[in-house]
């Protein structure tokens, strides 16, 4: 399956209205069909985290929804969480391979990071609160999770690293951005993980690709 976020199609050359998201089967990867689209009442998913078929999505001024795609034709719904506290624009989370934690992120001034437990039924509730430099509107942008540590770009801030066993806190971080700007969205942008070296990749907007081991 491919999942396809915040789709605007061009008809005759034309853009048209944006759709949220849509799914597309791969099973021939020349001729992708298209088997979903939606959901209704949103105006976009900015980002998804899919995880054996249970996708979670950040639907940016909407909050984020959790839908299960065993059957990608018909998903079926799961939560809507509309309203949080210290909530923006949800862009972006991550689940851990366990499934039994999510980490996700308002791209918005001064919002911290939000760390929320997963049930059995695959719905999320959040259970702490933690934010680097938020007093001055620091902004977290790209969040990877193993069952143990988050890993944050966070502009300004740079690779932040959050253990996230038990109550989340700061364990380590590297500041990719030395200077000080009042624009919050310079520095690390992306954060990478799951290579076999287990090396951490970070880009940063204006320094480039930073390789640490952790």
């Amino acid at each position: 399956l491919l999942y396809v976020c915040r789709v605007t199609p061009i008809v005759n050359g034309n853009p048209t209205s944006v759709i949220p998201m849509r799914v597309f089967s791969l099973a021939d990867p020349l001729n992708p069909v298209l088997l979903y689209e939606g959901p209704n009442g949103i105006t976009e998913v900015h980002d998804i985290w899919v995880q054996n078929n249970i996708a979670y999505l950040n639907c940016g001024f909407d909050g984020l929804r959790v839908y299960n795609f065993s059957n990608p034709s018909a998903p079926q719904f799961i939560q809507n969480l509309t309203f949080y506290q210290h909530q923006g624009y949800n862009h972006q989370g991550a689940l851990t391979p366990n499934g039994k934690k999510y980490v996700f992120a308002d791209e918005t001034n001064g919002k911290p990071v939000k760390f929320a437990q997963v049930n059995d039924n695959h719905q999320i509730q959040i259970q702490h609160y933690l934010g680097v430099n938020t007093i001055n509107n620091s902004i977290p942008h790209n969040i990877m999770c193993t069952d143990e540590f988050a890993f944050v770009a966070y502009y300004n801030e740079g690779l932040r690293i959050f253990d996230i066993q038990n109550s989340p806190r700061e364990v380590a971080h590297y500041d990719t951005y030395s200077q000080e700007s009042n624009f919050k969205m310079h520095g690390a942008w992306g954060v990478y993980i799951n290579l076999p070296s287990k090396r951490i990749l970070v880009s940063d907007i204006q320094s480039g690709l930073y390789v640490f081991d952790f």
